[in-house]
Parts: structure tokens; C-alpha cells; sequence
């Protein structure tokens, strides 16, 4: 398993360029979303915690991990072939599962329904998302963490 905890840490997966640019990507884009909250200087050291799988053993960190806030299924065609990339975000971690191991996903992550985080951090009494004022979730989008339902 890869850690990467920021933006420098990226540099460790450019040898398989697919999964390079979806973090870098996604990680620049919650570094963007934190910068409206921190300063600059504290989101150059924030830990943003992403993960990725790099086997078969790996993969059983997901079950370990709950059901998570978001799955997404990325399809990449390239010359004439698919491969297919999964982001799932966590609210503490964001794991990627590279193509050559997306085929092997345990079920229940890929296809997990839509739940309601028992969270009183990121949900209101009637069920909508809230973000707390002083640190939102720094891995939704912010639409989602401005909501005041």
C-alpha cells in the first residue's frame, strides 16, 4: 500500500500515470477546497491520508474501514480498452484501487447504497449534511459542506 499524505507524496506513484493523475487530481482539488478554511501554510502540512492498494492483501482494509461516504468508478478508455479505477472516500481517508486490481473489489464496497452517517459532525437532526464551521470534511465537495437544510 502507497501513502500519500500530500502533495509531494504523489511523486512516489509516477510510475503508473492513470492512478498518478486521479490523485494528484483529487488531492489538488481537496487542497483547494481546504484552502477556503486554512491557511496556506496549514494545508501544505495537512495530512490528507490517501491510500493506495497495491495487492490483493490490501484490499481487506475497506472491510476494515465501514461503509463509505462515496464510490466512485472511474472508466478510462484507452486504445480501445477500459480500465476502470475506484476512488472511495472515507471520512478520514480517500482510497484508490488501481486498475489491476479493480476487478478484484470486495462487492459490498463497490456497490454500497447510499447511508446516513450516524455522525452529529456531518449530519443534522433531520439528516441533512452539516459540516462543522470550524473544520469541515476537507474530502466533500463544497456545495455538499455548505448545505443548511
Amino acid at each position: 500500500m502507497i501513502h500519500v499524505h500530500n502533495l509531494p507524496d504523489t511523486v512516489t506513484l509516477i510510475d503508473d500515470p492513470l492512478i498518478y493523475r486521479e490523485v494528484t487530481s483529487y488531492l489538488l482539488y481537496c487542497r483547494m477546497e481546504l484552502l477556503e478554511y486554512e491557511d496556506e501554510e496549514d494545508v501544505n502540512d495537512h495530512d490528507f491520508n490517501f491510500s493506495v492498494l497495491q495487492d490483493t492483501d490490501d484490499l481487506r482494509m475497506l472491510d476494515e474501514l465501514g461503509p463509505p461516504e462515496e464510490t466512485v468508478q472511474i472508466n478510462l478508455k484507452i486504445d480501445g480498452m477500459v480500465q476502470t479505477i475506484y476512488r472511495i472516500v472515507y471520512v478520514t481517508t480517500v482510497v484508490f484501487i488501481p486498475a489491476d486490481l479493480s476487478d478484484q473489489i470486495p462487492f459490498q464496497a463497490a456497490s454500497t447504497p447510499p447511508h446516513r452517517s450516524k455522525s452529529p459532525r456531518y449530519r443534522n437532526k433531520t439528516g441533512h449534511f452539516e459540516a462543522s464551521p470550524s473544520k469541515p470534511c476537507p474530502y466533500w465537495p463544497s456545495f455538499i459542506r455548505q448545505q443548511n437544510l
